[in-house]
């Protein structure tokens, strides 16, 4: 989930801003409105630190199996894992939704746009609200 966050923001920002719009905060708020409309206002990523705690007891389960683990293993070995364990991964999504506030936050304190703050607003309190 945190990859297709990430993959989904890069493709949207490739595909719907312009050169001109890059860098931009209409740029970024067109990218988060396609975005949010896309994972119905984050509603996909709720779903998924809802069950956090189901994917972790499942992986518990999953450790107790040798196959598994040694598997597990291997992939924590391997150079494109970064050194992250699978727990640092399944709890990445859920860092993702509760940064987004703080960005958008971030963003809208430094511009000086109207508009641009206005709608940075009305983004802001709309995730806000869906967390």
């Amino acid at each position: 989930v945190s990859y297709t966050f990430s993959r989904d923001i890069i493709s949207i920002l490739s595909k719907e801003v312009t050169k001109l719009q890059f860098g931009t905060t209409g740029g970024l708020l067109k990218v988060f409105k396609r975005w949010s409309s896309s994972s119905k206002d984050g509603e996909v990523y709720h779903t998924y630190c809802l069950n956090y705690h189901c994917a972790v007891t499942y992986l518990e389960i999953l450790r107790k199996n040798d196959q598994f683990t040694e598997f597990e293993r291997r992939c924590e070995q391997d150079p494109r894992c970064r050194r992250l364990q699978i727990t640092d991964l399944l709890v990445a999504p859920m860092q993702h939704c509760t940064k987004t506030p703080l960005l958008l936050a971030g963003i809208r304190k430094y511009t000086t746009d109207n508009v641009s703050r206005r709608l940075l607003t009305e983004n802001l309190k709309q995730v806000e609200s869906s967390l």
